[in-house]
């Protein structure tokens, strides 16, 4: 998070990549899901951060991954 903050405009997807991965193992998972949301958003084209998005939202809210009937 600290290196986040001070990188700021600056920061990167790897940053960020790391920091939802420290979340993770530290069981953060709402936090790292709000981290991946926002990394996503930031580097859209980021497959390493759309994987980690996917499957913490498969975790974290799976009522609105879609279902087969």
């Amino acid at each position: 998070i600290e290196l986040a903050t001070v990188q700021g405009a600056d920061s990167t997807a790897g940053t960020w990549l790391h920091l939802i991965k420290v979340l993770n193992c530290q069981e953060k998972w709402d936090d790292a899901w709000l981290a991946a949301t926002y990394a996503c958003e930031r580097f859209p084209k980021d497959a390493n951060l759309a994987q980690e998005l996917h499957q913490l939202s498969k975790m974290i809210h799976p009522e609105s991954q879609s279902r087969t009937a």
